[in-house]
């Protein structure tokens, strides 16, 4: 109604538009004469116009001008297109509908959890059962980089020019320490039993490199521990230079191998 209204409709013309659109509605929409009855009575019900006959009510509305302006003849078109729009018949739909079937969504969706490792059939996290797994070498090797501006490439460069220490040794230690860490962190990630880190920090342009490779002998793959050396790497080199600049980018963290398990990876571009 609102756009009726702002048309500068009569009220004559608002209950015709209403009219016509309570007649469109589907049963369910009825039970408008039961409102008063109700034990919470919505706002509608506030001013005593409910208490009236269904005569009386039309006989008030129709009692009220909104607009005492005569209709130009523009305005007479938009509203005879309006009221042709509103009241036209709905075309019956020919499209079929599949009935719902609740209990072949909830396969449906079971079967998709089932896809999920880290979930049960109910959707709740669990941590995937690896003591069926053969127990083999896995190996990974990630890397990521960090996009440094002039001065913070010295002070990476030159040990000896920043107050807090060698930044690349300080970036070997934290990798070090993320990747024993990373159960700790990941929260569905395996406590693993970590027999080797080898940690590089390289320079190339204006971009350093950490590049972290981890081994160890279990039943499941270590490419979360090297992500998580490189991430924590990277994030030691943002801290120890962010006193000269924090417009540092850290960019490209991606598994580069694995081997040992189902799914190798290597050469990854």
């Amino acid at each position: 109604l609102r756009d009726c209204m702002r048309l500068g409709m009569s009220d004559e013309e608002l209950v015709k538009i209403v009219s016509a659109a309570v007649k469109r509605k589907h049963p369910q929409h009825a039970g408008m004469l039961n409102l008063s009855k109700r034990k919470n009575r919505p706002m509608i019900l506030i001013g005593g116009l409910h208490t009236l006959s269904v005569a009386q009510q039309n006989a008030f509305l129709l009692s009220r001008s909104y607009s005492s302006q005569p209709v130009s003849h523009s305005r007479s078109h938009k509203l005879t297109n309006l009221y042709q729009r509103i009241t036209r018949p709905r075309p019956v739909s020919s499209v079929t509908h599949t009935p719902y079937n609740r209990s072949s969504m909830v396969c449906s969706f079971q079967n998709y959890l089932s896809t999920l490792s880290h979930l049960d059939k109910f959707g709740d996290p669990k941590m995937v059962d690896i003591s069926g797994k053969s127990s083999t070498l896995r190996v990974a090797t990630a890397e990521g980089r960090i996009q440094l501006s002039s001065r913070a490439l010295e002070m990476v460069l030159d040990p000896g020019s920043n107050p807090k220490g060698s930044v690349m040794n300080v970036a070997q230690l934290a990798s070090i320490m993320a990747v024993k860490k990373t159960a700790d962190l990941i929260p569905l990630c395996h406590s693993l039993s970590v027999s080797g880190i080898d940690v590089k920090v390289l320079v190339e342009d204006k971009d350093v490199i950490v590049r972290v490779s981890v081994k160890s002998v279990g039943e499941t793959g270590v490419e979360m521990e090297a992500l998580t050396g490189v991430s924590v790497g990277l994030l030691t080199i943002y801290d120890m230079t962010k006193s000269v600049s924090h417009e540092h980018v850290i960019t490209n963290i991606r598994l580069l191998s694995k081997t040992g398990g189902v799914r190798n990876v290597s050469n990854v571009q």
